[in-house]
């Protein structure tokens, strides 16, 4: 289930993207996955394997297997965390408040 939230969550996030005239033609997922690579020092093909095999299969399912790590794992991996940490940014860059 945390999985599929997870796409609801990169859809939601799109269409913040979108509203604030920042859409580039792919989910806000994309963007994440860009902006993690970057901050853990890691190639955009590395980053999307370091959480599962599926998740490299695209990075939509990479966003929502991070997801899904993040809300469910007592130890969570480097990549998931700092999906979560861009996350977070990604909203306060657009004025939401989240809790």
């Amino acid at each position: 289930v945390d999985h599929e939230i997870g796409h609801t969550v990169d859809f939601e996030l799109t269409k913040i993207l979108q509203k604030n005239g920042i859409y580039t033609g792919k989910r806000a997922s994309y963007e994440i996955l860009k902006r993690t690579a970057k901050a853990l020092g890691m190639g955009y093909s590395e980053c999307k394997r370091a959480v599962s095999r599926y998740g490299n299969s695209e990075y939509g399912e990479w966003f929502a297997e991070c997801y899904a790590e993040a809300m469910t794992s007592k130890s969570p991996r480097p990549v998931a965390v700092e999906c979560m940490r861009q996350i977070d940014k990604m909203l306060e860059e657009h004025g939401v408040k989240h809790g």
